[in-house]
C-alpha cells in the first residue's frame, strides 16, 4: 500500500520516459487490455493499479535503472524524479533490496493508508480549519524526504501535530458540552478528553507514552539507524493523531 503522493511520483518517473517506453512498461506490468491501457489516463492507471502491479513496476524502475534511463529524453529529469520516488517510498516504509520491495517497518501498508485517510479527515475537520496540522505533517514528511534529511525535524513536526490535535480537540469537546476549557497543554488535554469520555484511561496512557517516546531527548533504540528510528517515530505520531481524531469524531 503506497500513499497517493508516492503513486503520483511513479507517474512522474514514467512521464520522464519516451512514449514507447511508457507503453511497454504498462503492458509488462499491468493486467489490462491493450486498448484499455491506451485509452486510460496514466495517473488513473497507476492509481488504480493492484499491489502486485505496482510492486512489479517499481522493481523494474528501481532495479533496472540503467537500462530504463536510456529511454529518458532528458536524463537529469529522470534521475531527479526517480530519486524523489525512492525517498517517498522510504517515507511510506519501503525500500528496494536485493531485487524486491521490502518493508522497513511492520505494517507499512496500514501506515500509508492511514496517512492518506488522515489528510482527508483533517481537510474536513474544524480542528484544522487553518490548515496548520496538515502543514505540520507535510513539513514532517518533507524533512524526511529532503536530499539532506532532518530526522529530528521530521519527528518533532509529527509530535507537534499530535499535540495540536489533542489540545484543540479537548477545547472543542469541552466547549460543546458547556464545560470550562482545560489549560492549553498536552497533559491537560488528554485528561479532559478522558473526563469527557472521548478516550479511556488506557488510551490516555497509550497516547501519553507515544508523545513521550517521540519527544526531544528520546534516544535512538539500539540496532536502529537515525533514519529507521525517525520513520518509526513518525509512524507512532501519525497513527496516534489518526486514532485521536477518530475518537473525537465518534464522541
Amino acid at each position: 500500500m503506497l500513499t497517493h503522493k508516492t503513486r503520483a511520483a511513479v507517474v512522474q518517473v514514467l512521464r520522464s520516459l519516451s512514449t514507447d517506453a511508457i507503453r511497454i512498461l504498462l503492458v509488462k506490468h499491468f493486467d489490462r487490455d491493450l486498448k484499455a491501457l491506451a485509452a486510460a489516463n496514466l495517473l488513473d492507471t497507476v492509481a488504480g493499479g493492484s499491489v502486485d502491479e505496482i510492486t512489479s513496476l517499481l522493481i523494474e524502475l528501481i532495479g533496472d535503472t540503467a537500462s530504463i534511463r536510456t529511454d529518458a529524453p532528458t536524463k537529469y529529469v529522470f534521475d531527479q524524479r526517480l530519486e524523489e520516488l525512492q525517498r517517498l517510498l522510504r517515507s511510506d516504509g519501503y525500500e528496494f533490496f536485493e531485487g524486491a520491495i521490502v518493508r522497513l517497518m511492520p505494517a507499512a501498508e496500514s501506515v500509508a493508508k492511514i496517512a492518506d485517510q488522515l489528510d482527508d479527515i483533517l481537510s474536513q475537520s474544524p480542528l484544522d480549519g487553518d490548515g496548520s496540522i496538515r502543514k505540520l505533517l507535510d513539513e514532517s514528511r518533507s524533512a524526511m524526504l529532503d536530499a539532506n534529511p532532518d530526522f529530528n525535524e521530521a519527528t518533532t513536526k509529527a509530535r507537534i501535530a499530535l499535540e495540536t490535535v489533542g489540545r484543540r480537540a479537548a477545547r472543542q469537546v469541552s466547549e460543546q458540552r458547556g464545560h470550562a476549557a482545560p489549560s492549553d497543554t498536552w497533559g491537560a488535554a488528554l485528561a479532559a478528553l478522558r473526563a469527557e469520555g472521548v478516550i479511556s484511561q488506557i488510551e490516555e496512557e497509550a497516547l501519553a507514552k507515544i508523545y513521550t517516546l517521540v519527544s526531544p531527548g528520546a534516544h535512538v533504540p539500539k540496532g536502529l539507524t537515525d533514519e529507521q528510528w525517525a520513520l518509526l517515530a513518525r509512524t507512532f505520531a501519525v497513527s496516534g493523531t489518526y486514532f485521536l481524531l477518530k475518537q473525537v469524531l465518534a464522541a
